[in-house]
């Protein structure tokens, strides 16, 4: 595969196995720092914001950083695209990680968004740490932290999405759910 950039790796990988399988296979056998997926199926219902396949990632790898562009989602030179980065802040943030992250926001000119579904009133002293470790990461990008009440994880990040008309979705490696 032709690659104009060295910072990045490209490979394709053919596997005759289930999505699932067929990911879980390729991330045991590659350090793998991003998984880029579209959003939506063969459906592609108007009402329905993650496809059947997207679900199933999102639930079953923890592991790797989810990346999760729309169908309608053009990327086009100079013009501004909001990246929302749904997290819990529970896990540590490893820079390594979030590296490709923010080559593409840098590259694409993306304003991040890091938004925080809060359940429990106030976050934990680990949550805290976390969420400053990753606005000092961040720091060059001014990313804007943002805070949705009262809502249920799945549903407040959608809604978050929805209302801005956000081009693109960033799930870090987690232990649970976003939330």
């Amino acid at each position: 595969m032709k690659n104009d950039n060295s910072n990045h790796h490209f490979e394709i990988i053919s596997s005759y196995n289930t999505l699932w399988e067929a990911i879980k296979q390729t991330l045991d056998n590659n350090d793998i720092s991003i998984i880029i997926i579209g959003t939506r199926g063969d459906t592609n219902a108007e009402n329905i914001l993650f496809g059947s396949n997207t679900v199933k990632i999102i639930d079953k790898i923890k592991k790797c950083q989810l990346l999760l562009v729309p169908p309608d989602s053009i990327i086009i030179k100079n013009t501004e695209k909001e990246l929302v980065y749904a997290t819990n802040f529970l896990t540590p943030f490893k820079h390594k990680q979030l590296e490709s992250l923010l080559s593409i926001a840098t590259n694409i000119k993306a304003i991040i968004r890091v938004l925080h579904i809060l359940k429990n009133g106030e976050l934990i002293p680990d949550q805290e740490n976390n969420k400053e470790d990753l606005r000092e990461y961040l720091k060059k990008v001014e990313p804007a932290f943002l805070t949705l009440t009262n809502e249920k994880s799945n549903t407040g990040v959608q809604s978050f999405i929805e209302s801005r008309g956000s081009d693109m979705l960033a799930l870090p490696p987690r232990k649970n759910k976003v939330s």
